[in-house]
């Protein structure tokens, strides 16, 4: 038997108020109408939900259990549809996406930050990784999005690029080390240091692949592993700031420690290619964005126009 839910809504409202009258002006239609509609779903379940009692509509024996579904079945609906009003609105709903470690620490922490204390429905997943490893997600259905250096992504096949914009970075190492001594820094001189840095992509190779004298390539997927490869910024910063490590910065990541003197923030003369990285974010062809990743994204392009 199919119900129309209209229907239920009306039984429901009656039992709730025992009278046709505020009953029909709750769900703004006329008493007539409403007499109608509760005669109609009465003849389709084949029972008498009400019966009338001196100043009162009261629901029969078979009505009350009826009516004890009904009402379990409209709050449902009506839990259903506030949850496709926000979903829609990207306010709820699960978003898988992967981060790439740099874009993370500079713009995507604090956007999600907003995200979640102003749209709490939404269920996150967020896999920080380096940029390959994102990407292979990606295309694996793994992940709905991914917000990283999008340099080598623009031309593959199958993928919607959004930009976010360029940002350069420079080189960072703790207060006193020895390269700061020196009247100017040589490539010999640089490379007697280890590097602490995520995997990069070939393309960004330079950045420390003539500088970091343990940096090795890998065979698989070609990108560039430095000395001391990481997933975490803040781990390498720590790194950086505890040894003779050197790694890179956009400066607003490492601004606090700059500040108090903990890190120093250099550049390198000679260098052909600097660390200028294109972010954005990357999402399949032939896969639906989910509308809460369209708010992140959103979210995470104020934070980056703001730096």
């Amino acid at each position: 038997m199919d119900i129309d839910l209209k229907l239920l809504r009306c039984a429901v409202a009656l039992a709730h108020h025992r009278n046709f009258g505020r009953a029909a002006t709750v769900l703004r239609i006329s008493q007539p109408a409403l007499s109608r509609r509760i005669a109609t779903l009465e003849h389709q379940l084949g029972i008498r939900i009400f019966e009338r009692a001196p100043g009162a509509v009261v629901a029969t024996s078979a009505g009350s259990e009826f009516l004890a579904m009904a009402e379990e079945l409209v709050s449902r609906a009506a839990a259903l549809s506030n949850r496709l009003d926000l979903m829609r609105a990207g306010r709820a709903g699960h978003l898988r996406a992967a981060i790439g470690i740099i874009i993370a620490d500079i713009a995507v922490n604090p956007a999600v930050i907003k995200l979640m204390s102003t749209n709490p429905g939404i269920q996150l997943e967020l896999l920080e990784t380096d940029g390959t490893r994102a990407l292979n997600l990606l295309m694996m259905d793994r992940v709905d999005l991914a917000i990283l250096d999008i340099s080598s992504s623009r031309d593959m096949p199958g993928l919607r690029v959004e930009t976010l914009g360029a940002l350069k970075g420079q080189y960072v190492c703790r207060a006193g080390h020895p390269l700061l001594a020196l009247e100017s820094i040589t490539p010999a001189d640089f490379r007697s240091y280890p590097m602490a840095f995520p995997r990069v992509s070939h393309e960004h190779g330079a950045w420390i692949q003539d500088l970091d004298g343990g940096a090795t390539t890998d065979a698989a997927s070609g990108s560039i592993i430095p000395s001391i490869a990481v997933t975490s910024c803040r781990l390498m910063y720590e790194i950086v700031a505890a040894s003779d490590t050197i790694s890179a910065a956009h400066p607003s990541q490492v601004a606090k420690d700059v500040e108090s003197g903990r890190l120093v923030l250099f550049d390198l003369p000679w260098q052909k290619v600097v660390p200028i990285a294109h972010f954005g974010m990357i999402h399949r062809h032939d896969r639906t964005l989910p509308p809460s990743g369209r708010l992140l994204l959103d979210m995470v392009r104020t934070v980056f126009s703001a730096l």
